[in-house]
């Protein structure tokens, strides 16, 4: 939560100035390859907290700047009327 909290306006910002979908796309690049990671470790048996913690961490950075620009994006996406129901999905 630490790295939502501290770098969410500073995504906010980025998602104003540079495409949203490129921001959106490369962040799940980012995410699913810190989980591929992760699962690589622990397949291995090589895993260790600081790990996790750190991939924790990059992820939770990577989400704060994919969040806004996800959440900037939505109501080009679905109707005026429909925002509401896709804000709840």
């Amino acid at each position: 939560m630490l790295p939502m909290i501290l770098f969410s306006l500073v995504g906010g910002a980025v998602a104003d100035r540079i495409e949203r979908r490129r921001i959106l796309f490369w962040s799940q690049i980012f995410q699913m390859s810190f989980a591929l990671v992760l699962a690589a470790l622990i397949f291995f048996d090589v895993v260790r907290v600081w790990q996790i913690f750190v991939l924790s961490f990059l992820t939770g950075t990577v989400q704060a700047f994919g969040g806004p620009a996800y959440q900037a994006m939505l109501p080009l996406l679905v109707s005026r009327d429909e925002v509401p129901n896709a804000i709840a999905m």
